[in-house]
């Protein structure tokens, strides 16, 4: 029997965008890119994450979004301390 994919939702919520009567040029957003020998190994399960209305599907090794976000570092915590 196969072990179902632990899933975990997230929902996009709007943020206050700030008004000005000048058009300004937002800066291009930068890309983290990093080679597998610069962190530990991937060895940990995938999570499947939902993100937005739509609930677009995700999946990312838990071992990398602990060590990448606060938040899914508690969010995963508490959820393997869930007994089932």
């Amino acid at each position: 029997m196969a072990t179902p994919t632990p899933t975990l939702t997230v929902r996009a919520t709007s943020t206050p965008r700030r008004v000005s009567e000048e058009h300004e040029e937002a800066p291009a957003p930068k890309r983290v890119r990093r080679t597998s020998s610069d962190g530990p190994p991937v060895t940990s399960e995938p999570i499947m994450i939902l993100v937005g209305e739509q609930e677009d599907k995700f999946f990312v090794h838990a071992h990398l979004l602990e060590a990448s976000s606060e938040y899914f570092l508690k969010a995963l915590s508490i959820k393997k301390r869930r007994v089932f």
